[in-house]
């Protein structure tokens, strides 16, 4: 099952976490355009590591159609979050610099909550979403950051991570053999998932 909780309350930390580092961040001085651009929309990539893995944990296929729904279910409920939290710090600190004539302007807001392309059919213990309360929210608070997610590649991190899955790909292989250097020296390591052993 999907601990849904446990889900949201990492989509509130990582959005927390990435809006504190576009302050953080050392941006290059020689470029002052990127540090002018980030304050601006303050754009948050919080995306999806191993997807393909919570399929496999909850019993659902790949590329089925009860695939494609699990999937639209678990990025829409990210979203959700990283709105919800977004407005949170807009409440708390500002929204985004360039809001004013945006999609998430107050005062004219043109931003529509997602709609899945097909109705949900299937119960996965998802609570239920309500986005009047984020069309609310951006139009008393606005919205810290101008794009909240973002589906990057996560290739080497996920396996550092341990997942057979990368981002939102399904496993591209139940074993296979990784070539690395090693300050050097050519590496030939042999992989079998645990998943499949």
């Amino acid at each position: 099952d999907v601990d849904w909780d446990k889900l949201k309350s990492s989509v509130q930390t990582a959005t927390r976490f990435l809006d504190d580092v576009i302050d953080s961040n050392a941006y290059v001085p020689a470029v002052p355009e990127l540090y002018e651009a980030a304050m601006n929309a303050r754009r948050i990539g919080l995306g999806i590591m191993g997807l393909g893995d919570l399929m496999y944990q909850v019993g659902v296929r790949y590329g089925s159609e009860e695939g494609q729904e699990f999937s639209a279910q678990v990025m829409e409920f990210i979203r959700f979050h990283s709105m919800k939290t977004s407005i949170k710090l807009a409440k708390k600190r500002e929204p985004f610099k360039a809001i004013q004539g945006s999609i998430y302007d107050p005062e004219e807001i043109t931003w529509t909550p997602p709609k899945p392309l097909f109705d949900y059919l299937r119960d996965w213990g998802r609570p239920k979403l309500n986005w009047e309360e984020i069309l609310r929210g951006i139009k008393k608070h606005g919205i810290r950051n101008a794009a909240q997610t973002t589906i990057a590649p996560t290739g080497t991190i996920a396996t550092v991570a341990g997942l057979e899955g990368y981002g939102c790909e399904p496993v591209f292989a139940l074993a296979y053999i990784r070539h690395v250097n090693d300050n050097g020296s050519d590496l030939t390591l042999a992989y079998t998932s645990p998943l499949f052993q």
